[in-house]
């Protein structure tokens, strides 16, 4: 332990420290940029099959608490509930289907966008000066070119598709919650600023702790490559 801590603070370079700084919409924006190849292809496949599963978790419970128990068994009637059953049924169904999409779909842009993204940065990383890499360890430059592309490759297969979904489920919530009960409707919505504070609080110091893994991760990949080679 106390030679690890030793390499580590060996392995020490200037560009290698936890960056205290704000989202950057820039680089977001110029990161995004690399689904664009596939915007007319599975980009919106994705897409809709997004909008058919998020639009199915939304309509089947007010289908279910609406008119199954307030109109079919409440005046039980028999036929009405066993056409909502069968409704229900397809939907699900379809759901299914739809999800299984999705998944497939996603998975495949998060792959193609990583493979663009791995090719550029291996043709730049090629045209580099010396200086650079005089300047900054072969561990950190390691953790930039795998480890950190790994990390983007949740976030194009899971991330972007996902947050969608959970704004179009929280979007429709609250409609739905205004047009059933906006007595309920209210209070509900009074927890969403407390959610979004503790949420911010929370990613701030997630950036700052996974920073600070990929430091430590980049001295020890240092420590590593120089032991090895000699």
């Amino acid at each position: 332990m106390e030679e690890t801590s030793r390499a580590q603070k060996r392995f020490y370079y200037k560009q290698d420290r936890v960056i205290e700084k704000p989202f950057n919409w820039k680089q977001m924006l110029r990161l995004l940029a690399y689904m664009k190849p596939y915007s007319k292809t599975l980009l919106p496949k994705a897409i809709a099959a997004l909008f058919v599963t998020t639009g199915i978790r939304l309509l089947a419970p007010i289908i279910i608490g609406v008119y199954a128990f307030d109109h079919a068994i409440a005046k039980k009637d028999g036929r009405l509930l066993a056409i909502l059953v069968m409704m229900i049924a397809a939907m699900y169904l379809l759901n299914l289907f739809a999800n299984k999409y999705r998944i497939w779909w996603t998975n495949q842009l998060g792959q193609f966008v990583i493979h663009d993204l791995r090719k550029h940065l291996f043709n730049h990383v090629q045209y580099l000066s010396h200086r650079f890499f005089d300047s900054r360890s072969a561990g950190s430059i390691l953790v930039r070119i795998i480890n950190d592309v790994n990390s983007l490759q949740d976030l194009f297969t899971n991330g972007i598709i996902n947050m969608l979904m959970d704004v179009f489920m929280l979007l429709g919530i609250v409609v739905i919650l205004l047009v059933l009960s906006p007595q309920l409707a209210i209070p509900v919505m009074i927890v969403l600023p407390i959610m979004f504070f503790i949420s911010t609080k929370l990613r701030r110091k997630i950036r700052r702790a996974w920073q600070d893994v990929r430091i430590k991760r980049a001295k020890v990949n240092s420590h590593l490559n120089e032991s090895i080679q000699g």
